[in-house]
């Protein structure tokens, strides 16, 4: 009888969830996308719209901000906090918001890969959030 050895691998993969801040705002006001991580000389962030509409980018060293090839729908409004970055705090200020602002935004910080979604919901004054909020 012949001995049979059988190996069995895994992979193991580990992906985290990726947790959706939920924020609640209203026409006219400012809302704060939060986005944190830790924080090195190569860090640089950037903030997305839906997954592609460029937001905001922050560059690498330095805490260096940057609207370049920033889409016209967020041109102006975005206020940021270059003092906050050494503590990993990337969030923005989005100011004058209307009800086109709703929807997901995204922060990829790179190199540490980190996803941070934030789902933004705008109504008139007084009215009540969308559902699920």
């Amino acid at each position: 009888m012949k001995n049979r050895f059988h190996l069995l691998c895994f992979i193991i993969i580990v992906i985290e969830p990726v947790n959706t801040v939920l924020v609640d705002g209203f026409v006219g006001e400012t809302a704060i996308l939060p986005c944190n991580d830790t924080v090195s000389d190569q860090t640089e962030v950037f903030w997305r719209y839906k997954g592609k509409t460029r937001v905001f980018r922050i560059a690498a060293g330095g805490g260096v901000a940057s609207g370049d090839s920033q889409d016209m729908q967020f041109a102006n409004r975005i206020t940021y906090f270059p003092e906050e970055y050494s503590k990993g705090n990337f969030s923005i200020l989005l100011s004058n918001l209307t009800r086109n602002d709703s929807g997901k935004y995204t922060c990829f910080v790179v190199p540490s890969n980190v996803v941070k979604d934030v789902d933004l919901n705008v109504t008139a004054n007084g009215a009540a959030p969308g559902p699920g909020r």
